[in-house]
């Protein structure tokens, strides 16, 4: 779920008395297409994406721990007022800061042409 969706849904079910949380992890240790894994063999084409997979599945491997984030989330489910979005880990606020930072950049930068066509 997107955030843009996750704002509509807490919306729409806030006069319920239901809190909606957009859970953003970071990698997790676990055996996900690990040993328990089948693949077929490789395509040259595809050398570049299996190169990043490999990259990924050494975060896999060196991620958070399951049972803390399981942990957490308990909390969240307990608080009063959770957020609407919640990060775990390092990697996912620094990837959302760069993105937000990127569309600050494009809105300032039409700010111009957005103004006018409000005139």
């Amino acid at each position: 779920m997107a955030l843009g969706e996750a704002q509509a849904l807490a919306g729409e079910v806030s006069p319920f008395g239901i809190k909606v949380t957009l859970m953003e992890p970071d990698a997790f240790s676990t055996h996900f297409g690990g040993s328990s894994a089948r693949f077929a063999a490789p395509l040259d084409a595809y050398a570049p994406l299996h190169e990043a997979m490999g990259d990924f599945q050494g975060a896999l491997q060196s991620g958070g721990d399951p049972v803390s984030f399981a942990a957490v989330v308990l909390e969240l489910v307990d608080l009063d007022e959770p957020p609407l979005r919640q990060f775990f880990g390092p990697e996912p606020l620094n990837t959302m800061t760069a993105d937000y930072e990127a569309r600050m950049a494009t809105w300032r930068a039409g700010q111009d042409r957005a103004i006018h066509a409000n005139a």
